[in-house]
């Protein structure tokens, strides 16, 4: 990965151009059918697949960490106007389950004032960034003016086959909180397009039923992880086909393509 994701255009710049409007927040949409996220979530519990989140620690720690601390940037920067009331928003009756309810984590984090909307929101902005960049970065590297057809695991092995300097220049420049702010970028698509916010809440709850898989003992857990991979499908990476007789997943490479 001796390229940066997206070196010739600001990240921010290219995720607005394509999707905070109409049309683009519409392919959002798109991308998160019913089908493909159930797919989505066989593939991320499978123990060839991504293991509930587990490969992602265990082989892109670093990356890992810098999602987390990505996904915490608050809704305005310095708790700026509005901050309160939005995530009161996200989480209140009139939206669907609040905060406590169905829609809530496993138990207590290292960052205890972040809602649960909010991380929720942060984890699925996170992940369509990274998509995004990985994208643009892949198209770059072809040469070619015309999108790349790949899948979410040949994001991950991307990221399994890195050199340290570039993951730490990558990773400083997604948690940079002047340019990057997820959980306010789904906040924005999700005005757009009210149904994302479903989209979310279904994901989260989905991953309720993989509880024994949780991370919560050294992150945030499943639920959030999952979400973050919501966000790279949603950035349009497909899911990881099955192959073989029995229809395995491939598991990602670690080596050196």
């Amino acid at each position: 990965m001796s390229e940066k994701y997206g070196e010739d255009s600001n990240l921010m710049e290219i995720v607005e151009c394509r999707f905070l409007n109409p049309d683009g927040a519409g392919m959002i949409l798109e991308n998160l059918t019913q089908p493909q996220m159930t797919d989505l979530f066989d593939w991320f519990i499978d123990e060839n697949g991504c293991r509930a989140g587990n490969n992602l620690l265990e082989y892109a720690p670093v990356v890992d960490t810098a999602i987390e601390a990505q996904a915490e940037i608050p809704f305005f920067p310095n708790g700026g106007p509005g901050e309160d009331s939005v995530a009161d928003n996200i989480s209140d009756g009139a939206n669907g389950p609040a905060s406590g309810e169905e829609f809530r984590p496993g138990q207590a984090t290292h960052c205890e004032e972040n809602t649960t909307a909010a991380l929720a929101y942060g984890f699925f902005g996170a992940g369509l960034l990274w998509g995004v960049s990985y994208q643009e970065c892949a198209v770059d590297r072809a040469g070619s003016p015309f999108p790349i057809d790949l899948n979410i695991a040949d994001f991950m092995g991307h990221l399994f086959r890195a050199e340290p300097g570039p993951v730490f220049e990558e990773v400083g420049r997604h948690v940079d909180w002047e340019l990057t702010r997820p959980a306010h970028l789904t906040l924005q698509l999700a005005r757009i397009v009210p149904g994302l916010d479903l989209a979310i809440r279904t994901g989260y709850r989905l991953c309720g039923t993989c509880a024994s898989y949780s991370l919560d003992t050294c992150g945030y857990g499943a639920h959030y992880r999952y979400l973050f991979f919501l966000g790279l499908l949603a950035s349009g990476l497909r899911v990881p086909e099955r192959s073989g007789q029995h229809g395995y997943f491939a598991p990602p490479s670690t080596e050196e393509e």
